[in-house]
């Protein structure tokens, strides 16, 4: 298990951790409580962001109350303090929170060449399928290959932290540096497929080779190939 979230386990209480599902790579951590934490003041330490699955109860995030809805994501930098408040119906809450290493977010920023430090101008945007498949691949990773495939996890990571800045509007949706990632990856898909082009090539032996998922590879070689 990573120490990197130590101080996030913490700060949840001992009734709620319990019953909190958490799966924890070097720089991402992902948690998945069944009730939040009310009325109790948090401070933000990493990059923080939570996807509702249902309409959360209100929220104080630095004095200033939020009413987010089912299907946003909201968006928080290191220091950004929150209050959860009471809820009608604390049975029904279904979210998810992911705590993002901050020097490993700042790295991911500058390598897709944007300047200073990211910051969010809205702190409530939409989740994308996208992002649900990515933590979703990652997830599988590290529960069933943790000890022996660090490179897929690691690429996941990537992959996580950019996609959450696209959802939360860091980058733009056709921003040159993303559109560059996905052109690497439909490169080396088709690098493989003629080094390999006399065998039965599948493709998830392509996925295998450049650490993507099925569905994520089959959406952008469609893109950028028009080819399926």
């Amino acid at each position: 298990m990573y120490k990197n979230f130590d101080y996030c386990i913490k700060k949840i209480p001992v009734n709620i951790h319990n019953d909190t599902k958490s799966i924890i790579s070097e720089n991402i951590a992902i948690f998945i409580p069944d009730k939040f934490v009310l009325h109790e003041q948090m401070i933000v330490e990493e990059y923080h962001f939570v996807i509702f699955h249902s309409t959360p109860p209100p929220m104080t995030i630095d004095k200033k109350q939020y009413l987010f809805q089912k299907g946003s994501i909201t968006c928080m930098t290191p220091g950004k303090k929150i209050i959860v408040h009471s809820f009608v119906n604390p049975s029904q809450s279904k979210f998810m929170t992911i705590c993002i290493n901050k020097g490993f977010f700042e790295k991911v920023y500058k390598h897709l060449g944007l300047e200073g430090k990211p910051v969010f101008v809205k702190i409530n945007n939409k989740y994308s399928q996208q992002l649900l498949e990515a933590i979703e691949s990652l997830v599988f990773e590290i529960l069933n290959y943790e000890e022996t495939n660090q490179l897929m996890i690691e690429s996941l990571e990537y992959r996580i932290a950019i996609q959450l800045m696209r959802d939360s509007e860091l980058i733009p949706t056709e921003s040159s540096n993303y559109n560059d990632i996905y052109i690497e990856y439909v490169q080396c898909a088709i690098k493989y497929i003629e080094t390999h082009y006399s065998s039965n090539i599948k493709i998830k032996d392509i996925c295998n080779t450049i650490y993507v998922s099925e569905s994520y590879f089959q959406r952008i070689f469609l893109k950028y190939t028009k080819m399926t």
